[in-house]
């Protein structure tokens, strides 16, 4: 259907601004694709990424603190945007 085609497409766009370093960009297109009704995990991994994994879980058990927590606070805040800026 029209509908499964355009969510696989975001889908595909979404892991395509993945690879290519933008991890906020593709998470948009992500919430836009489970917007539209896909709940494959692949889709939630592109909407809810840990970019930065190994330094991310590192830093968080040096500071006691939990490596889910860490990640989705800093998904809130910036979505994983390099360039964001607290005003």
């Amino acid at each position: 259907t029209e509908d499964s085609t355009t969510r696989e497409r975001a889908v595909a766009i979404a892991q395509s601004l993945a690879q290519m370093g933008e991890p906020a960009r593709a998470s948009r297109v992500a919430l836009r694709a489970i917007a539209r009704g896909a709940d494959d995990a692949e889709s939630y991994r592109l909407a809810y990424p840990v970019v930065y994994r190994d330094a991310l879980e590192e830093e968080a058990r040096r500071r006691g603190l939990d490596v889910a927590f860490v990640a989705a606070l800093i998904r809130q805040e910036s979505s994983w945007n390099r360039r964001a800026v607290s005003p």
